[in-house]
């Protein structure tokens, strides 16, 4: 079964907040040893876009992964369980962006089991979730929300 992870962007992002981004994908990709691939190329990762479709050459059979930037009030979505390390990849996007960019919000109805895996490994290749708490993240069994609800 596709899981589906969607995204809200009302807002263009700062340059800041998308080199964070940016530099968050290309630490995880060293440390994971994977590669982004978009039409059998590099994968690519840019102030203005993040699309890939492959990872490490491996057929994924799913929505290629496509962000723009440069767009305003998006409303998209990817599939995804198909590729276990495509998945994971754009599960750590998701969390980078709702961590780095203050207007991005994003919605999955795959497993918490995954999320939380997700989230781990985000926590010890990049760091906290601190800037992800208190915004609207949720799946259809309304459980992962309660991993990013206000710290007191």
């Amino acid at each position: 079964m596709d899981y589906k992870h969607y995204w809200y962007y009302p807002v263009i992002a700062s340059e800041d907040e998308i080199n964070n981004v940016i530099t968050e994908i290309k630490k995880i990709e060293k440390i994971l040893n994977l590669t982004m691939k978009y039409k059998n190329s590099d994968g690519i990762v840019n102030i203005e876009q993040i699309y890939f479709d492959k990872i490490d050459d491996e057929d994924i059979f799913n929505d290629p992964f496509m962000m723009n930037f440069t767009k305003n009030d998006q409303c998209k979505y990817c599939k995804t369980n198909r590729n276990p390390k495509f998945d994971m990849m754009v599960s750590l996007i998701l969390l980078s962006m709702v961590n780095n960019i203050k207007e991005f919000y994003f919605s999955s109805d795959g497993d918490n089991e995954d999320w939380i895996k997700a989230i781990k490994i985000y926590k010890e290749l990049i760091g906290n979730l601190d800037k992800a708490y208190g915004k609207f993240v949720f799946n259809t069994l309304q459980n992962i929300s309660v991993l990013f609800t206000k710290k007191n």
